[in-house]
């Protein structure tokens, strides 16, 4: 047990920023961009999500000041959080999963990453991800949830139906010049619609000629616009005659055009009447100034030539202003600089594998120079054509940094406009979206809401009685478990205090919290308590039409299939092996079959030994030391042993030498360095204490609890705790009642992504069936400078097509992205 000093502050974080303001940079910049990249899409119900976080801040994409904790909640489509996460976040690197159970129906979820302070800029730079989760036993997600949108209801809609609408360079259509005007075609589910079509005056004669791309999005120039006409659009090849009215002109004012040419962003600023009005023009990227100039219009005209290095890559945000300040006129534009991003250089071994055999990938992470820089990669591998379609429609790391976190609303196909052979055009995109949709116009506010570096715990101490003399008084918090600690620090009397303390790992763990230095007695003089925060409510309507990417129903009807298919021949595997088939439900009378059990049922088998925890109570001594001192007497179904440190562990009655005994708590695998733990788990909170001989993929657990897989001839057992409070060992452990003990919410303990290693003949020739829906999941590859990273891993039982997706960031927010391919064929006798 470490015994440190607690560092007790009060928010001064946020009144320092709230008094920074430079002319650079708005407020909001100092936003931080949060960006979650799964490991997939659709999930069965027994599988595990896994996902890794980069927070960066949003001006400059740098990782190097940002928060050290994040929130992550999935939530259901009743809107309800089913789980939530605590992720450590060092560097803006962090990782975590979530284990799904058989008591997650089939449907559409949200997941939803957040920190602290992003709570100061309202929903703005809070991430979410919408997953879907389906049951082996159900084709089709249950979509009869009450927030989710009934399509059937769209039906009477005229599905042929197509809204037009127009958007005029900066923002009006100004007589007398030619006038470029950006569209967009959706259909009444909100998608884009490709059209074509003809621009017509009021008199019905042909302007001009108009066609959009694939996503209904365009532009065309207008020429010489009258003050005396009106303009209307006409569709072909429409199944209704409707003809769509462009915006109203204008009959004086001024006209913003922006094109790139070369190196350069070239704005036009002009005016059909005042030809030597005083403007001025700032062209601002995510919320800081980078340029500004004024100028006096010559014959109605001034042309801006910026160099395009003068800004990172990114949405630019062009302002025109008049004399008096007044913004004229605004245009949102992307400044194309792919030199300014990472390039990533990996390259695969081999190309062509067989089932179960090893792949190296070199991965390079370089700047323009072509020198190997330090870097933050995520390395991703599924299987191509069951998953591709999903990451080609998914938003990867250049889509959100570099458009979506930028921009309010949904951009459909949003990743399309980054790809090298990309047949749409991200100008058409930026024309269409207003500068009332760029997140850095929200109005300044005070901040209210600290950047938060490691857990806090915020709480109150008042004097109970007029006894109470002390104004000041050291307080104690003294943490449990096998990284348990104590901290003490000087608090005022009364007061608010705050404290932040070291890591702290287990999603909930106990603590006490008291006076020290001082007697007992005059202890009870003062109430210490702590205060909940409150995390943020969740507001997830899940629109099946806006969320739909691809064809979800037919892949998720092929991925129930496969998974049926891959179900059966473990089944037979198991079978074989242990005489029992796992999923033979007829266990012990009388045996509830509860979602953790079910789940353990599945993953494992049976149990051989279950122990009810009425049958554990009733042997609780006075003086019982936990769990295992009262499972002594139960010496026919388990043993309890005790060391030389008068430590207690349990041992199955089917053990002998060699046997290995690994040991669950609600579900959840106990770590090696926690098993001195177990014997403190407190018997009233039992509900069952089972064992499991001879388990199904006991190798996989060994590895999990262990760190490495089990080669040769290996027997096992697993020791299934459950509990009261279902929370794993942590929740369960007894503590003494009399102490001030409170629950906090802690950070995840980080899993490893578990491949087996078949570089190995013996573990090669094992003929457990290895179906992984994730080939292989790296979210921590950290390159240094001047060297490269060889990542290695062996292939499991599928075979076809399969795609690697690397994505990385360096610490100045340099972004990469590259993906691979190989293929795996039947091993060759």
């Amino acid at each position: 047990m470490a015994c440190k000093y607690l560092i007790v502050f009060f928010l001064t974080f946020s009144v320092f920023l709230n008094a920074q303001k430079t002319n650079d940079y708005e407020k909001v910049a100092l936003a931080e961009k949060i960006y979650l990249q799964l490991d997939n899409r659709v999930y069965n119900s027994d599988a595990t999500i896994w996902f890794k976080a980069i927070l960066a801040n949003a001006a400059t994409h740098s990782t190097e000041l940002s928060s050290g904790v994040l929130y992550v909640d999935l939530i259901n489509s009743d809107s309800e959080i089913t789980e939530s996460k605590i992720i450590k976040v060092t560097n803006g690197i962090g990782n975590g999963y979530f284990d799904l159970d058989r008591s997650y129906k089939s449907g559409t979820y949200q997941i939803r990453a957040y920190t602290e302070w992003n709570k100061n800029f309202d929903d703005n730079f809070i991430t979410n991800e919408t997953i879907s989760i389906v049951s082996e036993t159900s084709i089709k997600p249950n979509k009869n949830s009450a927030n989710e949108v009934d399509i059937a209801k769209n039906k009477s809609i005229n599905e042929d139906s197509i809204n037009l609408k127009f958007f005029p360079e900066g923002g009006k259509i100004i007589a007398n010049l030619d006038n470029r005007i950006g569209f967009k075609a959706t259909n009444n589910f909100a998608k884009g619609i490709a059209v074509e079509g003809e621009i017509i005056d009021k008199n019905g004669k042909t302007i001009i000629r108009f066609k959009s791309n694939r996503l209904g999005l365009g532009s065309f120039i207008l020429p010489n616009v009258s003050a005396s006409q009106s303009y209307q659009a006409k569709l072909e090849k429409a199944k209704k005659s409707v003809l769509y009215q462009l915006p109203r002109i204008h009959s004086e004012g001024y006209q913003l055009s922006v094109a790139s040419r070369k190196d350069f962003v070239v704005a036009t600023v002009k005016h059909n009447t005042d030809f030597n009005a005083n403007i001025k023009l700032s062209i601002n990227l995510r919320g800081k100034t980078y340029f500004e100039k004024q100028a006096t219009l010559i014959d109605g005209r001034y042309i801006f030539t910026v160099p395009k290095t003068l800004f990172p890559e990114g949405v630019l945000e062009i302002k025109l202003q008049n004399q008096s300040a007044k913004p004229i006129a605004e245009r949102l534009f992307f400044n194309n600089r792919k030199s300014y991003r990472l390039n990533v250089d990996a390259k695969i071994d081999i190309n062509k594998i067989s089932k179960r055999d090893n792949l190296n990938i070199l991965l390079k992470t370089k700047n323009s120079s072509d020198s190997i820089v330090p870097s933050n990669s995520s390395v991703l591998v599924f299987d191509k054509n069951l998953y591709g379609e999903f990451e080609a429609n998914r938003e990867n790391i250049l889509t959100y940094f570099l458009l979506s976190s930028d921009i309010k609303g949904e951009i459909e196909a949003a990743s399309d406009y980054f790809k090298e052979d990309s047949d749409i055009n991200i100008d058409d995109l930026l024309l269409t979206q207003g500068w009332r949709n760029y997140k850095y116009n929200a109005a300044s506010k005070k901040f209210q809401y600290v950047m938060e570096t490691g857990l806090q715990l915020k709480g109150v101490i008042n004097k109970k009685s007029n006894r109470a003399k002390r104004n000041n008084i050291d307080i104690m918090l003294m943490t449990f478990g096998d990284d348990s600690s104590v901290y003490t620090g000087n608090v005022s009397v009364p007061s608010n205090f705050n404290f932040q303390i070291e890591d702290l790992y287990g999603d909930e763990r106990k603590l006490v919290l008291k006076p020290s230095g001082i007697s007992e007695k005059e202890s009870q003089y003062y109430n210490i308590s702590l205060t909940k925060k409150a995390g943020l409510k969740p507001d997830f309507v899940n629109d099946e039409i806006q969320n739909s990417l691809v064809d979800k129903d037919s892949l998720i009807d092929t991925i129930v299939k496969i998974k049926q298919n891959q179900r059966s021949i473990e089944n037979k595997y198991y079978t074989d092996i242990n005489g029992v088939n796992q999923l033979d439900e007829v266990i012990v009378d009388a045996y509830k079959m509860t979602p953790k059990r079910k789940e353990m049922f599945d993953k494992y088998g049976k149990p051989d030994v279950v122990i009810d925890g009425k049958e554990i109570n009733e042997k609780t001594k006075k003086y019982s030391r936990g769990l295992y001192s009262n499972l002594i007497g139960f010496h026919d179904k388990v043993l309890i042993r005790k060391d030389s440190l008068r430590n207690y562990y349990a041992e199955t009655t089917n053990g002998g030498k060699g046997h290995v005994n690994m040991v669950i708590v609600d579900g959840i695998p106990v770590n090696k360095d926690d098993y001195e733990s177990i014997q403190y788990i407190n018997p009233k909170e039992v509900t069952s204490f089972e064992i499991i001989d001879n388990p199904s993929k006991a190798r996989q657990l060994h590895a999990t609890i262990y760190g490495f897989y089990p080669f040769g001839e290996f027997k096992a057992s697993i020791i299934s705790i459950y509990t009261k409070a279902g929370k794993g060992l942590y929740g369960a452990l007894d503590i003494d009642q009399t102490l001030n003990v409170q629950t906090i919410k802690a950070f995840s303990i980080e899993k490893e992504f578990y491949v087996p290693d078949y570089t190995d003949a013996t573990a090669r020739s094992i003929a457990e069936p290895d179906f992984r829906s994730t080939i292989y999941w790296n979210p921590n590859v950290v390159t240094t400078n001047g060297e490269s990273q060889s990542i290695s891993f062996s292939h499991s039982d599928d075979v076809g097509d399969f795609l690697v997706v690397i994505e990385s960031i360096s610490k100045d927010g340099k972004l990469g992205y590259k993906t691979l391919e190989y293929k795996v064929i039947e091993t060759q006798d």
